[in-house]
């Protein structure tokens, strides 16, 4: 076997682990969580920064996202608060 013959095999063969690789980190990164496997409620004192469809996340993966509470009412910009945060 000729040295430019095994150069391209090893090169073909690092081409497939690093995109398999790629894929498989961008696949745990950008993961849509396509439907509530489990629901969980939390009550803050303060909620300043939390906003209804920011990511939910543990240990860097995103696991879901902020829902508004089922009691919630539109602010005036027709964003509903996270719970427990004050309109102005």
């Amino acid at each position: 076997m000729t040295t430019a013959k095994r150069a391209l095999i090893y090169l073909t063969i690092f081409a497939i682990i690093a995109i398999g690789g790629g894929i498989f980190v961008t696949n745990g990164i950008l993961r849509p969580v396509a439907k509530a496997d489990a629901e969980y409620t939390a009550d803050f004192t303060n909620v300043s920064g939390l906003r209804v469809g920011n990511d939910v996340r543990r240990l860097g993966t995103r696991v879901g996202k902020v829902s508004p509470p089922s009691n919630c009412t539109a602010t005036p910009a027709g964003t509903p608060p996270a719970r427990g945060s004050r309109s102005a």
